[in-house]
């Protein structure tokens, strides 16, 4: 890990120096010339967003790259990391065509091979810039780890309810009332009336007083009392 660090590291610094140069130049113009300390401040002004700007470049360049490596690379992500490639190229091309120097070639060579080595210099004049993109677009995919694809998610998943507090305490009580028994109902076999009473010993208590005083239904012994009433 640590050596990989390194290399983008100096892939990065590689570029970065390049780049700056080009985009200081097309946004500032032609580099000022430094003739004393007070010249010092226009050169600052012109490297500086150029600087920034090549900066902002390889970062993402160099953080899409891991994000790649890792299995993290979408769609939108490809667009993006061709399009700071592209940039960067034309970065380093620039820097190559403005400073690229004259081919001389060998005293040995004849003069077909001078005609080839002419064309070969021509084309590494457009092709080398492309190498320090191109080595970041490599090493993002030499090592990359699959992604990983997760199950979709159903299309319309069960709400999920959550009770307040109070919710669950009137649910509670509505349950352990209708765990709670009905009133018990007894009814008097003679005249068939009926008590209905919370308790088993209540209904029997109040049966037991009807039949025993008030119920006209269950024959009874006349006492002498009501005999004496009756013949008044």
């Amino acid at each position: 890990m640590k050596h990989q660090n390194t290399f983008v590291t100096i892939v990065g610094i590689a570029a970065w120096v390049h780049s700056t140069w080009s985009f200081s130049t097309v946004i500032g113009g032609e580099v000022p010339l430094i003739a004393s300390w007070v010249d010092i401040p226009r050169w600052l002004y012109w490297i500086l967003p150029g600087a920034a700007a090549a900066a902002a470049v390889d970062v993402g360049l160099i953080s899409l790259a891991a994000q790649f490596r890792l299995g993290k690379g979408a769609r939108p992500k490809l667009v993006t990391f061709a399009v700071l490639s592209f940039i960067s190229y034309l970065g380093q091309a620039l820097f190559s065509l403005s400073h690229g120097g004259q081919y001389i070639p060998s005293t040995g060579l004849s003069s077909a091979s001078v005609a080839i080595a002419s064309v070969v210099w021509e084309l590494l004049i457009w092709l080398l810039p492309a190498a320090l993109p191109v080595t970041l677009i490599l090493w993002a995919w030499s090592d990359m780890t699959p992604t990983k694809h997760e199950p979709d998610a159903p299309n319309n998943p069960e709400p999920l309810i959550i009770s307040q507090p109070e919710t669950v305490e009137l649910q509670l009580a509505a349950v352990e009332q209708a765990q709670i028994p009905a009133e018990i109902t007894l009814t008097c076999e003679y005249c068939q009336k009926s008590y209905s009473k919370p308790t088993l010993e209540n209904a029997q208590r109040a049966l037991s007083m009807h039949q025993n005083r008030h119920c006209t239904a269950i024959p009874r012994q006349r006492s002498y009392a009501d005999v004496v009433t009756a013949g008044k």
